[in-house]
């Protein structure tokens, strides 16, 4: 049984996300193309293929794909090219930023910027970033989240924009993500198995490697306090809800800083999506 408090919450979410969804809807025939001749490999907006389909069969000539591949190639040997130091630190006051000791720290962080954030294997910055400039080339719009979890390397990810639905502030920022996530029924009870009924659970487990649909929402928290320190309390909120036919609320926190970077190649007036 779903608790009143998390049955509304269920539903805000679920009529935010139908909003996104009506506002994306303009873009999907484009990016359908773009998948089809650009960029077969990544995945499915409207069109839907099956897992282990060819996704090839509409290109006959291999020029757009080659040119989105060169152009990813480009932006990442120019703006983030891993043989070269591509970004450096200053502070805001030229008085501190003249002062040798200042210099000098300012070099230290940015050492380890560079050896265990940007070049650190398992940060997966190199191929993630890679991604990002495929997805921009091809469809005007990419999603990254960088996650820094205790006790683990900062992530970057780049998810697919097929399943991702954005929103921003008054200022042209993106501010909001709602992302949908697929995890076998495995996976869920493995880490959310008391947020399921005996009667949910029993029928998991009967059928393990079945996927499931979540939704991933970050956005504002109307109720944030900053003297708090509980997760719920930060500045933006952070929400997991289980989408299949008996919805639940998987897992409640908050982030401090905005976890996604949402570039956009060009974007026309009053318009969200690249």
């Amino acid at each position: 049984m779903i608790p009143k408090e998390d049955e509304k919450k269920i539903e805000e979410f679920v009529g935010r996300l139908s909003q996104l969804k009506s506002l994306r809807a303009p873009y999907e025939n484009p990016w359908n193309d773009a998948t089809a001749y650009i960029l077969p490999n990544r995945g499915d907006f409207t069109i839907t293929k099956g897992k282990g389909f060819t996704r090839t069969e509409r290109i006959f000539d291999g020029t757009a794909p080659w040119a989105n591949e060169q152009l990813a190639s480009g932006l990442a040997g120019f703006l983030t090219n891993p043989t070269q130091r591509w970004f450096k630190l200053r502070f805001s006051d030229p008085t501190i930023d003249k002062r040798r000791d200042a210099r000098k720290y300012l070099e230290e962080v940015e050492d380890i910027m560079y050896n265990d954030v940007f070049n650190l294997p398992g940060s997966n910055f190199a191929p993630q970033s890679h991604e990002l400039y495929m997805d921009i080339g091809a469809f005007g719009t990419s999603v990254m989240m960088i996650e820094d979890k205790p006790g683990a390397p900062i992530n970057f990810q780049t998810f697919h924009l097929g399943n991702c639905y954005v929103a921003e502030d008054g200022s042209g920022i993106v501010n909001t993500v709602y992302r949908m996530v697929t995890k076998t029924n495995r996976q869920l009870l493995a880490k959310y198995s008391d947020k399921f009924s005996t009667q949910q659970k029993n029928a998991m487990l009967k059928k393990p490697y079945e996927e499931g649909k979540c939704l991933h929402i970050v956005e504002p928290n109307d109720l944030f306090i900053p003297s708090e320190a509980k997760s719920t309390s930060k500045k933006w909120l952070s929400t997991l809800v289980y989408m299949e036919k008996e919805k639940a609320i998987l897992e409640e926190g908050g982030f401090d800083d905005f976890p996604y970077v949402v570039p956009r190649w060009q974007k026309t007036a009053e318009e969200v999506y690249g």
